[in-house]
């Protein structure tokens, strides 16, 4: 099939002699018949591979028909070079030729696939439902994507949220150079390197607002130390290893009491740049060194700080409205916002991510791999909800707010390029989904704060829903000896009977925290020291009041 422009096109030219040899190359390329061979004796052929992208007419190899079959080293101890692809046939037809599909069918199939994400096998070269003018666009692409191999080495051994970010941006960048390439085609306008194509699109976003935030997170960190005398609180107070209730909500945590009651709405956002500790810290920043600094490259600095803000303050009022007996501080909820934007993005993109390609068979393994991490980093920062002063039902609420936010500040792949007549209905809903991506957020957090200052109550709506976000670890231990607890027994009263006949203290009356006052026999502690006594109460209320929790 001849795949070069129809004639009545105008004729096309290049300025310049690197442009003029591109173009000609490229044009040499989108015809390149692939694979052919030579009887040379024996069972031995000749394979002649043309490779015009790589500046050489012909590469020739001896090839046996076993070879050919299993791609194995060839007669000479070269390897197959990498444009070839091998598939088994049926029938005793000697010719190697037969046993192998012509590598350009073959990745003009996939790349079709990937863009269409269609399953099985596409149309090919010789199919009659792919034009020559889909082809050669298909091959354009193909060009570009080998172009782009061939420029960076390390293209194809890069794994991580930030190359999985500029994969999808490389691949969007090679499809609009092919766009573009055809319409100068078609119109007559000067052929224009894909290089300088490409260095026009790569102008790197510095991620100002991540190294920001990390620096923030650590000035706070410290801050909150020295305001908590430089000493870190026991692993049962604060198990993140961090500063005391008292001093994080001097510096401005979440007090659903103190943000209604007191009119303190500035702590539905002052939390998400507090930290609860040095082990909450760490893990914050790992999350925005590998998924924050992505994101922002991706988005912009200013969409992430959009997303950022409202999936933050989305989530900490979701927060207060239910579980508000809590103090709990949200830096982690602009984090899983980003997290919940980059979610998004992989979803939006799975066909491009995770679609058979032409050029690189190794991108679904090496995305594969950045999912996994995004699940592990989603499921750890779920895990450091359970503890004190971090709170689930803000981090899962900022991950739906970001996952909605992504929709709206950056599209997803147009495949244009496949010229695929679309729908009104097709096109209103791609500006409807976008459109829901900005209103949806905002109506969520319009009417959750209207519910909170509307319709406050000092009692949680779903009282269980406190177990989500807080649960004394590890569970399996005794209840003496867990390393954190979550309910409200630390900050109870009680007053004692002292025998003074005995020279100890007998009796025990306790204010539980939902009200009831029990009398307890604390004559088996055998003690008159009242510190000692003091430190028993919070294990004496959850062995003796009817509920912990007030």
């Amino acid at each position: 099939m001849n795949m070069s422009d129809d004639a009545s096109f105008p004729e096309q030219r290049a300025l310049g002699g690197d442009a003029e040899i591109e173009m000609e190359e490229n044009a040499e390329y989108a015809n390149e018949i692939g694979l052919t061979f030579g009887y040379k004796k024996g069972d031995i052929f000749q394979l002649i591979v043309d490779v015009a992208w790589d500046g050489k007419r012909k590469n020739v190899y001896d090839v046996t028909r076993k070879e050919s079959l299993q791609g194995s080293a060839m007669v000479s101890g070269k390897q197959f070079p990498k444009e070839i692809e091998f598939i088994d046939i049926d029938g005793d037809d000697a010719r190697p030729v037969n046993a192998m599909k012509f590598r350009e069918d073959m990745s003009i199939d996939r790349l079709y696939a990937q863009l269409s994400w269609s399953s099985g096998c596409c149309t090919s070269l010789r199919g009659v439902q792919m034009n020559s003018a889909l082809v050669r666009r298909l091959r354009d692409v193909q060009y570009a994507r080998l172009k782009r191999c061939h420029k960076y080495d390390d293209y194809r051994t890069q794994v991580g949220f930030v190359e999985m970010y500029k994969y999808l941006r490389d691949f969007s960048t090679d499809l609009d150079w092919a766009e573009d390439a055809s319409l100068r085609r078609h119109s007559g306008l000067p052929y224009q390197m894909w290089s300088d194509f490409d260095d026009n699109r790569r102008q790197g976003k510095l991620p100002i607002f991540t190294y920001s935030l990390m620096g923030l997170f650590l000035v706070m960190l410290f801050v909150s130390l020295g305001l908590n005398g430089w000493l870190l609180e026991s692993l049962a107070v604060n198990p993140m290893a961090g500063p005391s209730a008292t001093t994080l909500t001097m510096l401005g945590a979440k007090n659903s009491g103190l943000i209604v009651n007191d009119n303190q709405a500035w702590r539905l956002a002052s939390p998400m740049f507090i930290q609860a500790g040095f082990v909450d810290c760490v893990f914050n920043l790992i999350a925005l060194w590998f998924v924050g600094r992505a994101v922002e490259k991706h988005h912009g600095t200013f969409a992430s700080v959009m997303i950022y803000l409202v999936s933050g303050f989305g989530g900490i009022v979701v927060s207060t409205i239910f579980v508000p007996e809590l103090i709990t501080v949200g830096a982690s909820a602009g984090i899983m916002g980003l997290s919940g934007a980059c979610l998004a993005d992989t979803l939006r993109n799975l066909k491009v991510l995770y679609g058979k390609s032409s050029t690189d068979t190794d991108h679904v393994y090496r995305h594969g791999w950045v999912f996994l991490w995004l699940i592990i980093e989603l499921a750890t920062l779920t895990f450091l909800g359970i503890a004190p002063f971090v709170d689930n039902f803000t981090q899962w609420s900022a991950v739906l707010y970001g996952f909605l936010c992504s929709f709206a500040t950056v599209p997803g792949i147009s495949t244009t390029i496949l010229n695929v007549k679309q729908s009104r209905t097709t096109k209103r809903l791609a500006i409807l989904v976008r459109f829901l991506g900005l209103l949806l957020p905002f109506l969520a957090v319009l009417g959750s704060s209207v519910l909170l200052f509307g319709s406050f109550r000092v009692s949680s709506p779903c009282p269980a829903c406190r177990h989500l976000s807080c649960v004394p670890f590890p569970p399996w231990a005794e209840m003496h000896s867990r390393w954190w607890y979550c309910d409200d027994c630390g900050g109870i009263s009680a007053d004692a009977r002292f025998d003074k006949n005995a020279g100890v203290f007998d009796l025990l009356t306790l204010q539980c925290p939902n009200g009831d006052s029990v009398n307890v026999d604390i004559s088996r502690f055998a003690t008159s020291d009242q510190e000692f006594l003091s430190n028993q109460l919070p294990n004496i209320c959850r062995a003796d009041c009817a509920s912990p929790y007030n």
